[in-house]
Parts: structure tokens; sequence; C-alpha cells
């Protein structure tokens, strides 16, 4: 029972997210809860605009980086459509008014609005397999390339929890034995067949991932006819989880963590 239950096991590995960088185009929101005491300068232009910072204070408004200049970032707010006053004072008649303040001030009243949507490819990989034909588990290891939607269902957390539906094609390992292939002293003991998967990983935590998948292997139409092998083409299931045990922290930046 626990090697079956081993064998249920997914391993997946994929590309990891970073957070994200005060850049040109990043998206941030102004952390409400921040000491606005220790924000020395919101400036328009040149001249600080004391209506503005009164205006900001209390709220988590949007804002976009439009340029870092000698430690001074450049920034724009998401437009206000349905308030006048703020699109007045935020955005200027032709959404063009730009604020800046010094990279040290932006930090400390500032936090990553992370994308709702990011897309990514990488490697998937899934070594345990159940044949929905039989029930059968095997061990028939593939690896391929794979693009997938991380869906964050909350923008202003790093570690939120995240769907991220997937789709992946690539090559598997196929091991022929009587149960399940028509054997002579020819056959091989392995094929390679074509693989195609999709299916969703949630990330619960960032050290604690789980998995749900479908996919099918397929051998070529010359290699089937010769072996007979009795999954070709037909369902597979990997069900599992991926925990990580590591609690190593990136001290190069710990800036704008959510």
């Amino acid at each position: 029972m626990k090697k079956k239950l081993l064998t249920m096991l997914l391993i997946f590995c994929f590309c990891k997210g970073f957070s994200q960088e005060i850049s040109k185009g990043g998206n941030f929101y102004i952390n409400a809860s921040r000491n606005w005491n220790e924000i020395s300068t919101l400036k328009e232009g040149v001249t600080k605009n004391d209506a503005v910072i009164n205006t900001l204070k209390g709220a988590n408004y949007k804002l976009k980086v439009s340029a870092i200049n000698d430690s001074i970032v450049y920034f724009k707010f998401l437009y206000f459509n349905k308030n006048d006053t703020l699109r007045a004072a935020l955005n200027g008649i032709n959404k063009d008014k730009i604020f800046n303040m010094p990279i040290s001030d932006f930090e400390s009243m500032t936090d990553v609005y992370y994308n709702r949507v990011d897309w990514r490819i990488g490697v998937f990989t899934v070594p345990f397999k159940i044949r929905l034909d039989d029930f059968a588990f095997t061990a028939n290891v593939n690896m391929g390339s794979s693009i997938s939607a991380k869906i964050r269902t909350d923008r202003k957390e790093a570690n939120a929890l995240m769907i991220e539906p997937l789709l992946s094609i690539g090559i598997a390992g196929v091991e022929l034995n009587d149960e399940n292939a028509t054997i002579t002293e020819d056959t091989p003991t392995s094929l390679f067949a074509f693989s195609f998967s999709g299916g969703v990983l949630v990330h619960i935590t960032e050290e604690v991932n789980m998995g749900f998948f479908l996919g099918m292997d397929k051998l070529s139409n010359t290699d089937q006819s010769k072996v007979n092998w009795k999954h070709n083409g037909n369902l597979w299931m990997g069900i599992g989880f991926n925990v990580s045990f590591s609690n190593n922290k990136n001290n190069a930046s710990t800036k704008n963590q959510g």
C-alpha cells in the first residue's frame, strides 16, 4: 500500500517567480499603513503639492513607474474614471501628470502590486502515472516543455493562493513487458512516445503546491504496429504534492515583498 501511495506522487519542476523590483513599467500601490511623517517629499514636477499629499493619506491608490533617474522615481497614478476630483489632482487633463520622489521614499511608501496573471514557460516532469484504462501504476518518466498562466487571487500578497492552468508537450519513456505489449525476441524493452498533458497547479503557499493532471502518451504508428502497446493514446492521471522544506531567505532584495 505504501508503494502505491508513493507512486501517486507527482513531482513537477517549474520556473520560479521573483519579486518585482522598482523598474520602468512596474505596478505598485500606496501602503496606507506606512508612517507618512517619514515621507520627506512628494513632488509634482519640482513643486511640493500638499493638496495631493493630503488626498493620498490613508489610501491604497495604484500607480505605475514611468522612469527612474538619479535615484528619483517618476510615476503616474492609474486613471480615475469615476472620480473627477482625483482625476484632476492625480491624472491631469490629458492623463499626463507625472510625480516624482526619492527612491528611498518610494520604497517606504509603496508595495508591489503584482500582476493578476503571469504567463510562464518552463519544464514539466511526471515520473509516475496512473493509467486509467486499467488503473495501473507506471513509472514511465516524461519530460517536456510547458506553458502556463499563474493566476493570483490577491495582487498585494507575494505568496497568495495562486491557480496555475498548465499545458505540456514532450517525450515519455515507455517500458514494455508481457502485460502491456506484444513481446518478441526483437522487441525492445522500452520506446519513446509523444506525451501530451494538461492540468492545474494550486500554489497554496510558497512551500506547498499540489497538482492534478490528465494526459496521454502515443507511440509512432510504426512502433505501435510492432508492439501493440495497450496504453497507446489512453488517458493517464497524475496527482501530487510538492512540499519544500527549505527556508532560505534572499537577502539581496528585501524590499516590496508584499
